[in-house]
């Protein structure tokens, strides 16, 4: 056998292994670890709810935050994001600012 046929069949054998092996290895350690970033993220990021102040206007709030998920009245606004348990819920008073925020993180 000469010598390019040899280098041939070595760089066969490694796409191989790459294909075979270490491509699928890569994947099974990937998926978890993107599944446990979703899942353990807060519910809303930080920077963000640390921007949310009392007083502030539901148009305010929402420039920070975008539209709520769900809306309980007039007075309770709630975030949540997908694949976390947890959820934001922003709270509002008569005259429409904000009172205060219930951060129910399931990992905060």
């Amino acid at each position: 056998m000469d010598e390019s046929a040899t280098h041939r069949e070595n760089a066969s054998a490694w796409r191989r292994f790459l294909g075979g092996c270490l491509i699928p290895l890569v994947v099974v350690v990937s998926v978890p670890v993107v599944g446990i970033y979703i899942v353990a993220r807060p519910a809303m990021p930080r920077h963000l709810l640390r921007q949310i102040a009392p007083g502030m206007t539901k148009a305010e709030v929402r420039d920070v935050l975008g539209d709520p998920q769900n809306r309980e009245g007039d007075y309770q606004w709630e975030y949540r994001r997908w694949g976390n348990a947890g959820w934001v819920e922003v709270f509002f008073n008569k005259e429409g600012t904000v009172d205060y925020v219930n951060d129910e993180s399931a990992y905060p």
